[in-house]
């Protein structure tokens, strides 16, 4: 499989995997596991967790049955267990040989440290023998996968927030803000929602995920819902009533989550205002992409937009980028994974990425170079 070009990204919450050749596909990525492992046999591959609750702090014990997480923050914070979720991934999930390794390409979260990103480069070639290697700014590849290279990306990641504003396929770092809370924190709220209610949730993470939903003007948030009964795959049934929309309301408005921060629509506008060019500014507006694991709440996009406008100066006129029909349903969700496939197509055959010989000749260092 020495032709082959992988797409690998790593989040908080999960791992996700493909291969790009058959892309844009419904298939892909055809792995999306949990970003943990249970324990770190001689091997050097990973027992993959069994569930997808993850657990505060890194376990480190080989002999721990309890998931270990291997990303937190959008950071690698546990190096051996994510060589051996790389090492399942690849030769297990994604059919690679010993001897006939292919390439990889990897979205990058927002602010990875220069070591990170040498890490990581030393990891591609001297522990898995890749033929080529690329990285690329996760909110760049979130507007390729709908056809854009300017705009405003709002990423809803599982711990994390990130607003960040590109212009020409370039991230501008003195507008791009990252807000500490995401989905983790939802299903905090979920489970705090429940008990003033006297019930107890066994997930409430998923329980989350059949019940969020945004309102669609800010007056009626607080509307009481009918209830609605859902069955958790343990097979507990729980009543939800308007528990679903304070999920929503609470993800645009952190305060409702005990975060002393500004409201997530008034801090895009101020991340697009900081641009001093008026033009560049309204295609930032006119241009915003609501993406990541948050985006799947049913009608949050139609609410978001219209806070925008609430919010933005006349000079402003928000608009949400709209998904190609060519492209697979749940591409927002996985935007980056889907803007690296495309990229990949024209990085690896025009010869763009880290090679073996890049790698020889300037160390890991040469990432800084390549992919910047």
């Amino acid at each position: 499989m020495t032709d082959s070009v992988a797409v690998i990204e790593y989040g908080s919450h999960t791992f996700r995997a493909g291969l790009a050749y058959n892309f844009p596909s419904d298939q892909e990525p055809r792995l999306v596991v949990p970003a943990t492992v249970r324990s770190i046999p001689p091997d050097g591959t990973a027992e993959q967790s069994a569930g997808g609750s993850q657990q505060n702090g890194r376990v480190l014990s080989q002999a721990s049955q309890e998931p270990v997480p291997v990303v937190e923050h959008g950071r690698i914070t546990y190096w051996p267990g994510f060589e051996a979720l790389l090492h399942y991934t690849l030769y297990q999930q994604l059919g690679w040989q010993i001897g006939e390794e292919g390439s990889v390409i990897m979205p990058e979260p927002l602010f990875t440290p220069r070591a990170d990103r040498e890490q990581l480069t030393q990891l591609a070639f001297e522990e898995f023998n890749m033929t080529g290697f690329f990285l690329c700014d996760q909110p760049v590849l979130s507007l390729y996968s709908v056809g854009k290279i300017t705009g405003t990306v709002v990423d809803l990641g599982h711990c994390k927030t990130d607003i960040s504003v590109i212009a020409e396929g370039q991230v501008n770092y003195h507008s791009t803000k990252r807000l500490p809370y995401g989905g983790a924190d939802l299903d905090k709220l979920m489970a705090s929602l429940l008990e003033q209610r006297g019930l107890k949730c066994s997930d409430p993470q998923r329980l989350k995920e059949l019940c969020a939903r945004a309102s669609s003007l800010p007056s009626s948030s607080e509307e009481a819902a009918a209830g609605e009964v859902h069955t958790l795959p343990d097979g507990q049934s729980i009543t939800i009533a308007g528990e679903g929309q304070q999920l929503a309301q609470a993800l645009l408005n952190p305060s409702l989550l005990g975060k002393d921060l500004s409201d997530l629509p008034s801090a895009t506008v101020t991340q697009i205002m900081q641009h001093p060019d008026g033009p560049t500014r309204k295609a930032f507006a006119e241009n915003v992409l609501l993406c990541g694991g948050g985006s799947c709440i049913p009608d949050l996009g139609t609410r978001f937009v219209t806070e925008l406008q609430s919010v933005s100066p006349p000079s402003l006129q928000p608009a949400m980028c709209n998904c190609p029909d060519y492209m697979p349903e749940h591409t927002l969700k996985y935007s980056s994974w889907m803007g690296a496939a495309i990229l990949s197509k024209m990085v690896f055959q025009q010869n763009q990425h880290i090679t073996k010989l890049d790698y020889e000749e300037a160390g890991p260092m040469v990432v800084h170079k390549k992919c910047c």
